[in-house]
């Protein structure tokens, strides 16, 4: 993985577009930037957020204020360590994508960002940084390593978690979600838990907490509209959520 190159970038705040011959991993680090890739649509990436960008793929940017994203490139026809690289990279940029991460891979993220400000362009900072994100995000995007296919297949995580974040302010049927892989609900849900060793249940529900904490500590909205734009019912319940996962109230996570 030589030819891919880790750096710390601030997007431009005028409108810019282009495209280029390798394949790009853009992930939000300090506020936030506004990307449309052709094919992918438009969104917005801050922390917690990012996008998959494929050789070739014409994609317009443009940040805000102060602005700091994680950029990692990687050359398509590049010298890799070995087939299954190879493999992990063509499966995780056969398309333009927007993905979310967890909150721990955003402290993950931070680490990584301190690392580049410190010392970005040693060698072995560049290939420790190269190998994280290619083999944490393939776990995250895919699910699964490329060796360990099988009947599992359908079971399709990134497109289950692009409909769970397009509908979190909405409730979310697990007989939704097994439509979405063509399996019946209880095929569904056994496939679900061995992949993930979560019930559906508990996956949507871990994405609206991480969402609203998110949400809390990037943004001024209310709690309320918090809860409503995460799918809580109501403000309580997700006080209930968020004291369970950070043992903090929403307004004790926002201050701190």
């Amino acid at each position: 993985m030589r030819d891919a190159v880790s750096k710390l970038m601030r997007m431009p705040q005028q409108p810019d577009h282009h495209h280029h011959t390798h394949h790009q991993l853009v992930l939000g680090i300090e506020g936030q930037a506004v990307f449309d890739l052709l094919g992918g649509g438009e969104s917005r990436i801050a922390l917690g957020d990012g996008c998959l960008v494929p050789s070739q793929c014409e994609h317009q940017f443009q940040g805000s204020h102060a602005n700091r994203m994680l950029v990692v490139n990687f050359e398509p026809g590049g010298v890799f360590q070995n087939e299954l690289e190879r493999e992990m990279l063509q499966q995780l940029f056969f398309r333009p994508l927007y993905i979310s991460v967890d909150a721990q891979f955003c402290d993950l993220l931070k680490a990584l960002a301190y690392e580049l400000h410190q010392s970005g362009s040693a060698a072995h900072i560049q290939h420790h940084i190269r190998s994280l994100m290619l083999y944490s995000l393939y776990e995250r995007v895919v699910g699964r390593q490329p060796e360990a296919a099988s009947g599992h297949d359908r079971l399709n995580l990134t497109r289950l978690d692009e409909y769970i974040q397009a509908h979190l302010h909405e409730k979310i049927q697990v007989a939704q979600l097994a439509e979405l892989c063509h399996m019946s609900v209880s095929r569904f849900h056994a496939c679900f838990r061995e992949r993930t060793r979560l019930s559906p249940y508990q996956y949507v529900m871990k994405r609206r907490v991480e969402r609203a904490a998110w949400l809390l500590q990037s943004t001024s909205l209310p709690v309320s509209e918090v809860a409503g734009r995460t799918g809580f019912v109501s403000r309580s319940s997700l006080n209930v959520a968020i004291k369970r996962e950070f043992d903090v109230s929403p307004v004790k996570l926002r201050r701190d």
